[in-house]
């Protein structure tokens, strides 16, 4: 079965249809590589600890998704994003007091699997598979709008650097990625460059400044 939609680059007959956007995904090994030795430098623990991991699994199970463009790879590709996104949320909502330290596990496996689950759904129901994303996306960017003025009314600092720098990265990504779908910025036979491909490039940036973030401000309970 082919994937829900289809990006601008040209199938190629070969093991790896769509060249551009299957190698732009090496970008999150090297962020995967990054991650690592910091976590290993600072000697962190707990969630941090996933952090180079689930960003090698986004960059791999993107990159067979892209190679073989199909429905089947796609699920794992959705799969390793929400193996990334709910590190930031879970530690959101232990922070806020939502969740027990340890509840952040079982509920984090948990999430994955049924959003997993939920992608599948999704594309028999012909509902945007994207759309699931974009939600998991916003709900980071709220709930940490909401520990920012919890922190304000503390008189805490929010240090939002990072945050804010993961935002701008992701929206550029982002824009790059519908111009290409859209057809805008597009052209097929190009397999060195893409708009789909420019969004790895940003969101794998995007996810050192999240891993940083959340290393300074998230993991402090109550703050």
């Amino acid at each position: 079965m082919p994937p829900n939609l289809a990006w601008c680059e040209e199938r190629l007959c070969e093991w790896v249809v769509t060249p551009a956007n299957a190698w732009s995904n090496m970008a999150y090994l090297f962020v995967a590589a990054w991650i690592a030795r910091e976590v290993k430098r600072r000697s962190e623990q707990g969630v941090l600890k996933l952090y180079a991991p689930t960003s090698l699994l986004v960059g791999l199970t993107s990159f067979v998704y892209h190679a073989s463009y199909t429905f089947f790879f796609q699920v794992f590709d959705f799969a390793g994003m929400y193996l990334f996104i709910f590190l930031p949320l879970m530690t959101q909502f232990w922070t806020l007091g939502w969740v027990k330290e340890s509840q952040i596990l079982p509920r984090y496996i948990g999430a994955v699997l049924f959003f997993t689950a939920l992608t599948v759904a999704f594309y028999f129901l012909s509902i945007p598979l994207q759309l699931i994303m974009v939600f998991l996306i916003l709900s980071v960017i709220g709930l940490e709008l909401l520990r920012r003025s919890k922190l304000r009314k503390a008189n805490h600092t929010w240090r939002g650097g990072d945050f804010f720098t993961a935002f701008v990265l992701l929206f550029i990504g982002a824009t790059l990625s519908a111009l290409d779908l859209s057809g805008k910025f597009c052209d097929p036979a190009n397999h060195w460059l893409q708009g789909h491909s420019l969004w790895h490039l940003c969101t794998g940036a995007a996810l050192i400044f999240v891993y940083r973030h959340f290393r300074t401000q998230g993991l402090l309970k109550g703050q």
